[in-house]
């Protein structure tokens, strides 16, 4: 298994240049809705082109802790209890202004679920959670050398853009550019 990991961060390591992707961490809180914590991987192409990507996994925090160190302290030790996950696959437009880009996403939101069933056998599932309902995002980001930030705003639209603010989010985010 650990050659098989090593063989993949090689292979990205070379494909990374050719693609210009980032890989990084970021924090999602909730400012409307559940206001809930989010911790996230992404793996992403923003502002080499007009057109991007930006594959994140978010999964919600597993305490209450208001304070976010404590809280990602927490999750780093218990990542065995994680039993939720969403996958993002967005499709970005995006505008580069060197060091800068801005960029705009909309992706379908995929759960990815880790549960017990009857017989305590955990049993993953994917499935989509609604065929109507989309995240869609807005954020700039800054890259210097090899590192990046960004910041983006999100929320959950429909098909008519009808519930666009009754669950809204701010993401905040480090990446490291290849």
């Amino acid at each position: 298994m650990k050659r098989f990991l090593l063989a993949i961060v090689i292979v990205a390591l070379f494909a990374a240049p050719v693609f210009a992707i980032d890989f990084g961490v970021n924090l999602t809180r909730e400012l409307a809705g559940f206001q809930r914590d989010f911790y996230g991987a992404s793996i992403r192409s923003v502002g080499e082109g007009f057109i991007g990507f930006d594959l994140m996994v978010v999964t919600p925090s597993l305490t209450s802790y208001v304070d976010p160190v404590e809280n990602i302290t927490y999750f780093a030790n218990h990542l065995e209890e994680v039993e939720y996950a969403e996958l993002l696959p967005f499709i970005l437009v995006s505008l580069k202004l060197k060091p800068l880009a801005l960029y705009a996403g909309l992706a379908p939101m995929i759960d990815l679920t880790y549960l017990p069933d009857e017989n305590g056998d955990k049993q993953f599932d994917v499935q989509l959670y609604s065929p109507y309902m989309y995240r869609a995002k807005v954020g700039a980001q800054l890259n210097l050398l090899f590192l990046g930030a960004y910041v983006e705003a999100g929320t959950i639209v429909d098909l008519t853009f009808k519930s666009a603010f009754e669950n809204y989010h701010v993401t905040a985010g480090a990446v490291l550019n290849f």
